[in-house]
């Protein structure tokens, strides 16, 4: 059975790699084969390449037109496109046409690290479109204002513009480089269906190729007094974040429960790929650095 030490020596071993990569260490950067081999993503979430250049890209954006960037990026996830929609001047929009001409132009609009639920299917360039003028609309006009509370803020989010719960979770991660720190970051976090899988290993309740285990749509929620989760899973994410608070993890006072709920998901992963349930994702490391 899976136990917490397993969590935290995957963290540890995961941050390493991109420790060492940093270093400028010759490949491999991990002494883990299946961390060498295979794609997971940073142990803290903002030092994924895409977090970090998405990012760079919306700071650098006039005053205006970052929080409308911020609410909308995750509607598609792909730096390209980012970049289109700020050359080509979309991100005032008023309307979807100008969005609409941006995605024909550059053909691939999405990323596919998260299911974007849009309607229509995974690729339909207009409900996109009309996604990113929502969330445009609702912060040039004001529908939309960040709160210190990162559960509140992604339960606004999710009412304005109307992406899943798990993309507004995502969203309102992206406004924290706007607004600074939340007041419940350290206590709250939003549990996908990824991370749910991630958390039953330790619970000894998994079940093997199961993507759907996760799934708390057709169960009643029942949510811990302090951290408004899922109960099911709340002590668990205290235990975890107080194991990385007490590890050799470079990362670790950069870490939010955010990053708890995203390393269990990737912890998963990475369980797959031992247990022989998945093949993984080979890693075909970039230029830069991760």
């Amino acid at each position: 059975m899976t136990v917490l030490a397993d969590f935290v020596r995957y963290v540890e071993l995961r941050q390493l790699a991109s420790d060492n990569r940093a270093r400028g260490l010759p490949q491999p950067w991990s002494a883990d084969p299946i961390i060498a081999a295979n794609k997971f993503c940073a142990v803290v979430r903002d030092d994924d390449r895409t977090s970090r250049l998405a990012r760079q890209i919306i700071l650098g954006l006039p005053q205006h037109l970052r929080l409308g960037a911020a609410l909308t990026f995750r509607c598609y996830n792909r730096i390209e496109t980012l970049i289109a929609l700020r050359d080509a001047d979309a991100l005032d929009a008023r309307e979807t046409e100008p969005i609409c001409a941006v995605f024909d132009q550059i053909g691939t609009v999405i990323g596919t690290a998260y299911k974007i639920n849009v309607g229509g299917g995974l690729n339909n360039k207009s409900k996109i479109a009309y996604t990113v003028l929502r969330g445009l609309r609702a912060a040039r006009n004001g529908d939309f204002v960040p709160r210190r509370s990162a559960q509140i803020t992604t339960q606004a989010i999710t009412g304005v513009i109307g992406p899943s719960p798990f993309i507004g979770y995502q969203i309102m991660q992206d406004v924290r480089w706007l607004t600074g720190s939340y007041d419940d970051e350290m206590r709250w976090c939003h549990v996908g269906i990824g991370a749910a899988r991630g958390i039953r290993r330790l619970r000894g309740t998994y079940l093997p190729n199961s993507f759907r285990d996760g799934d708390k749509a057709k169960r009643p929620l029942k949510h811990h007094p302090d951290l408004r989760i899922d109960i099911e899973f709340a002590g668990h994410l205290q235990a975890a974040f107080a194991a990385l608070m007490e590890c050799g993890v470079s990362s670790r006072d950069r870490l939010t429960m955010f990053d708890v709920e995203h390393n269990f998901c990737e912890f998963d992963k990475f369980e797959r790929v031992r247990t022989g349930e998945a093949g993984g994702v080979r890693f075909r490391p970039r230029l830069e650095a991760a």
